[in-house]
Parts: structure tokens; C-alpha cells; sequence
């Protein structure tokens, strides 16, 4: 049988997971209404929401977290923000939030992670469109 990769819009077992491993997980905004994205975007989206909301269960369980998933101007951004335990170290520890960045300027876009006080945040901005040259020597 054949299967499609996973898309944006298919989120629901991602929340479940995070929610069943003790997250207390709020959703904001509808990914089902954003625009049709590109295969290559909406894959690096579902990507980042995936390792995202592990880091949380795995570094904070049981702590409140966010997850925004909204169209600003000519972008999908992906904010993901929970309580903070301590345990992410650093910005540039562990290479899920290396994989993250590598992934999202693989379609023109952007993550950074950080602390801001108690709060630790993950944050993507992706094209809705895919660029031009990407891929290439640019």
C-alpha cells in the first residue's frame, strides 16, 4: 500500500501522543485552514511540530505548553512554548533543534529556540510557497 507523508493538517496524533505522555498541551489556531502548502513545506512543518512537542515530553513532562500554528502574511508560523524544567540546556544542544533549522532552510524558512525566563520556546517561520533556486547553489 502506498502511504503519504505526513502532512500539517494531520496533527491531531501528535497532540494526542504529547497529551498522553503527560503534557498539558493548548492548541491554538486551525491548520486545516491554512492554504494548500507544498509537499516539501508541509512535511518540514509536520517535522518541527513532531520534534517540537517530543522535546517537551521528553525535557518538561507534565508541564503547560502551547502549540500555534497560524498564517502570518506570506508564512506559515509554528510557535510551540512550554514550562521550563531546566533541562534544555542550551540553544544549540542535542540535534533535534540542529535537524529543525536544517530542515526548515531546506524550504526557505527559519526556527529558533529559546529560553525566556521560565519558558522555553520553538519557533518556525515557513514560506507558503516553495522558492525558487532552492535546492540548488543558492
Amino acid at each position: 500500500p502506498h502511504t503519504s507523508p505526513p502532512r500539517l493538517r494531520e496533527l491531531d496524533p501528535l497532540i494526542e501522543s504529547a497529551r498522553a505522555g503527560g503534557v498539558r498541551l493548548e492548541v491554538i489556531g486551525d491548520p486545516a485552514a491554512l492554504p494548500d502548502l507544498p509537499a516539501a513545506v508541509d512535511l518540514v512543518a509536520y517535522r518541527i511540530v513532531q520534534e517540537a512537542l517530543t522535546n517537551v515530553v521528553k525535557h518538561a513532562p507534565g508541564a503547560a505548553a502551547t502549540l500555534r500554528v497560524e498564517q502570518v502574511d506570506h508564512q506559515v508560523e509554528i510557535d510551540v512554548r512550554n514550562e521550563s524544567t531546566g533541562a534544555h540546556a542550551s540553544t544549540d544542544s542535542g540535534t533535534g533543534l540542529a535537524s529543525m533549522r536544517e530542515r526548515a532552510q531546506s524550504v526557505g524558512g527559519s526556527v529558533t529556540a529559546d529560553r525566556d525566563g521560565n519558558v522555553w520556546r520553538v519557533h518556525a517561520r515557513l514560506p507558503l510557497r516553495e522558492l525558487d533556486g532552492l535546492g540548488g547553489d543558492a
